[in-house]
């Protein structure tokens, strides 16, 4: 088998599992609560930037807390845990293929698809945390070294091995990188450079939206995993950069303001519960919570207002207590190891939304015990834990800890 018919190979499958997955709305044993959603806000979105989450009419304020004081929402760990790693990190080549020998069983090219997605993780942790870095510092070294990780993932062929037909899991990293990077260091490229990037980003960003819209339909077939997942991952982020620059943005913002209005959660009801279990409700959680943070930066909406949301940290805090093992009935991503720490930024996350105290006890108990937590394959390859504590800090309070 050649180059091009193992690519076309490994394409055609992913496009026949993509395709298997969520055709099941008609069986839905859950009635989704409904919301209605005002689209008004989208002809008063600013053209300032930066956008995703520190907001440009902010940004002076933010820089000069910090230089006050680098703990500023723990701004000096974000600096030291996410951030100085990357400081001497060349940006990585476009990845390569999986091996020709591979391509007709999935047990043998696995390993190279989850080192490609892997490595996008971290150069989207990459771009992002030197980007905000950089322009919060008025560093130029280190703004020039972020600017560098953009325009390599630009270069990477949006057709190629980083698309969403090939490794979704990687598309979804690599847009989102350059989505960051467009938006924090926008004035720092050249015309050619920004053209360059936004080309990349518009094409990417169709080709998720097209598979979406055409071939799983999403808002009538709203059980497709990977098909949410992108939505937080990569649609909303990417629009938030595109906006004013792209004229389909704002449509695709109405597409996924709708189908969570009226669609999501399609595994869980009004309780809070996960039909997949505690490890995928953490990573559906873990997406949908950023990019709920983001659109309430930007856009000032609050996703957050469905009972779903109100209820669904009793979910792994009860049904995932803190000194279980093997709790989920779903892919057991953690392997037999005590709940992950990602699951306690999540209802971390929770305590600062609806402000309830055992929620953030549940965080303490799993951050004391989870010290290793960045040498776990299901984290470092997933999640930056100062990202988010940075994240969380600008945009939420959480209530002193109470044992449920």
């Amino acid at each position: 088998m050649g180059n091009d018919k193992s690519f076309d190979a490994i394409k055609a499958m992913k496009l026949e599992n993509d395709t298997s997955a969520g055709n099941l709305v008609d069986l839905l044993p859950i009635e989704v609560q409904k919301r209605d959603f005002d689209l008004s806000f989208l002809d008063n979105l600013a053209e300032a930037r930066p956008r995703l989450l520190i907001q440009a009419n902010e940004l002076d304020e933010f820089k000069s807390k910090v230089m006050q004081d680098e703990s500023h929402c723990m701004f000096d760990d974000f600096i030291n845990n996410s951030t100085v790693k990357f400081f001497d990190t060349e940006p990585y080549a476009e990845p390569q293929p999986y091996p020709e020998e591979t391509v007709g069983k999935a047990s043998l090219w696995r390993p190279y698809w989850r080192q490609m997605y892997v490595d996008c993780q971290m150069a989207l942790n990459a771009t992002r945390n030197l980007a905000i870095a950089g322009i919060v510092k008025d560093d130029k070294e280190l703004i020039g070294k972020a600017k560098a990780w953009t325009l390599q993932l630009a270069s990477y062929d949006p057709d190629g091995v980083t698309s969403r037909g090939y490794n979704d899991e990687a598309a979804f990293r690599v847009i989102a990188a350059m989505a960051w990077g467009y938006d924090w260091l926008h004035g720092h490229f050249t015309e050619e450079e920004r053209s360059t990037v936004r080309k990349a980003l518009v094409t990417r960003l169709d080709e998720i939206m097209h598979h979406l819209k055409v071939t799983v339909d999403l808002l009538n077939n709203p059980l497709n995993s990977h098909g949410v997942r992108s939505i937080s991952s990569a649609i909303i982020p990417t629009c938030i950069a595109l906006y004013h620059d792209h004229p389909k943005a704002g449509e695709y913002i109405a597409y996924a303001l709708e189908y969570y209005a009226v669609h999501y959660p399609p595994w869980g009801g009004e309780d809070g519960g996960w039909a997949e279990g505690p490890d995928y409700w953490n990573t559906q959680t873990a997406f949908l919570g950023e990019a709920f943070d983001l659109l309430k930066a930007y856009c000032g909406i609050d996703m957050f207002n469905k009972t779903f949301y109100e209820n669904t940290g009793d979910f792994p805090l009860y049904c995932m207590p803190v000194h279980s093992k093997r709790a989920s009935f779903c892919d057991q991503s953690s392997i037999g190891d005590f709940p992950g720490l990602k699951l306690a930024y999540n209802i971390k996350h929770y305590a600062g939304v609806n402000q309830k105290p055992e929620y953030v006890w549940y965080y303490n108990q799993l951050k004391g015990r989870d010290t290793e937590a960045h040498t776990k394959f299901y984290n470092f390859g997933w999640w930056d834990f100062g990202y988010d504590d940075l994240r969380f800090n600008i945009l939420w309070d959480a209530p002193e800890e109470k044992a449920p």
